[in-house]
């Protein structure tokens, strides 16, 4: 039996983050038998209902403010030490964990990997998204620790080049950990469905296009400034009318953060189309999500 110990942005209620995280456990069940899995998480409660595996929460995303509380007052930092002590693999894994668009992420991040091994753990980068790594701190931490790690794949091409760029050596190119996925079962794609007013799977287009995620100067220079996105939502709503005009057919939209439905439904307004449209309520269930997108035959990703 062996033990893994994982760690990433999970209990976010971001449906990316749980389709990764899925993925990795599903891949690990196949090659090993009888696996156990710890994962390191935002919510305890929710990695534990979606995953069915043991949890610690540390609350990275909170803010740096409320992870030293949670870390010292909570004894978090102690959880962590002890269940990696536990563990036979130490895994990093899955989403654009490594980016230093928030000074703490990477010697938080990092100093997991560095722990393990402190500890004699093996230590794995699994599938990630890296960059951009722009510090001059950011990067010698990439090139010092991940040197030094048992495994680290990337899940595409510019990530790998990100990690190169910083001193990483031996960095494999491989596929995101979500297309190791289980499918759900018919059962549950029957009871899914029943969410969706689509009449039927024919001619309707399903979309999780929308465009809360910001570039890297947004973050960087503007990050107390709310940003205008009205002018992107009524391109977006253009599009998707030509969509729906040129080709006869229905759009379900898909939110997979919370944050998307208030754009989605601003967009819906400004639509011809909008009777022709269904947007649906935000679940952390990833097979759920995935049951609801097989009423569709088209997806409109990004």
């Amino acid at each position: 039996m062996v033990r893994f110990f994982i760690s990433g942005y999970y209990g976010l209620d971001n449906i990316g983050d749980e389709a990764i995280l899925s993925g990795m456990i599903s891949s690990l069940k196949k090659k090993f038998d009888n696996p156990t899995f710890t994962v390191l998480t935002n919510n305890a409660l929710i990695t534990q209902s979606l995953h069915n595996v043991n949890s610690i929460e540390h609350s990275l995303k909170k803010g740096s403010k409320y992870f030293v509380k949670n870390i010292i007052i909570k004894n978090a930092m102690g959880n962590i030490i002890k269940e990696t002590n536990k563990c036979d693999v130490f895994i990093l894994g899955g989403g654009s964990l490594l980016q230093d668009l928030k000074a703490y992420y990477l010697p938080v991040l990092l100093s997991q990997l560095k722990l393990a091994q402190i500890l004699k753990k093996k230590t794995v980068v699994y599938g990630i998204g890296a960059g951009p790594i722009d510090t001059r701190v950011g990067k010698i931490l990439s090139h010092s620790i991940l040197n030094t790690v048992d495994l680290v794949t990337v899940r595409d091409g510019m990530s790998k080049q990100v990690l190169e760029s910083c001193g990483v050596q031996n960095v494999i190119q491989t596929a995101d950990p979500a297309f190791g996925m289980d499918l759900p079962d018919n059962e549950l794609f029957d009871l899914s469905g029943k969410d969706i007013q689509m009449n039927s799977s024919a001619n309707t287009f399903a979309t999780t296009s929308y465009n809360w995620l910001h570039d890297s100067d947004i973050y960087r220079n503007l990050s107390n400034a709310t940003p205008d996105l009205n002018k992107r939502r009524v391109k977006f709503a253009k599009i998707y009318d030509t969509l729906l005009e040129d080709n006869n057919r229905k759009l379900l939209f898909v939110p997979t953060v919370k944050g998307d439905l208030d754009g989605y439904l601003e967009i819906q307004k400004m639509m011809r189309c909008n009777k022709n449209t269904q947007v649906m309520d935000f679940s952390n269930n990833i097979n759920r999500v995935i049951s609801c997108l097989s009423r569709s035959d088209i997806l409109v990703g990004m």
